[in-house]
């Protein structure tokens, strides 16, 4: 695997939190 996919999931699965956590009311 390389380092920019690995960087890629990390941002998408950072990015998927936020959402979830703005969506969900927990901020």
């Amino acid at each position: 695997m390389s380092d920019t996919g690995l960087q890629k999931l990390a941002f998408f699965l950072l990015v998927a939190l936020t959402l979830f956590v703005a969506a969900t009311g927990g901020v």
